[in-house]
């Protein structure tokens, strides 16, 4: 199977939300189970999956600079996910 997540775009990484107080400068960077990064809106790598199993798809998530200038603050975002079996 494969999941694919999507969100606003931050080059190949995701957004965070811009409002007052929130971090600037920076995405969300996320990494599947071979340690490659997972583009947005693009299928990760294929994980087995065994129909007899508790199955886990594990995938990790960084903050990442987007620019030279970093402010401190929240950096959230909403990410969305579609699990495709094969």
């Amino acid at each position: 199977g494969t999941v694919t997540f999507t969100s606003n775009a931050a080059g190949d990484n995701y957004a965070t939300k811009v409002y007052t107080g929130a971090a600037t400068g920076v995405a969300i960077l996320i990494k599947d189970h071979t340690g490659e990064p997972v583009k947005n809106g693009i299928a990760s790598k294929s994980y087995v999956l065994d129909p007899l199993k508790v199955n886990d798809m594990k995938f990790d998530a960084y903050y990442v600079s987007t620019s030279k200038d970093v402010s401190a603050g929240p950096a959230d975002a909403d990410i969305n996910f579609l699990v495709t079996i094969k």
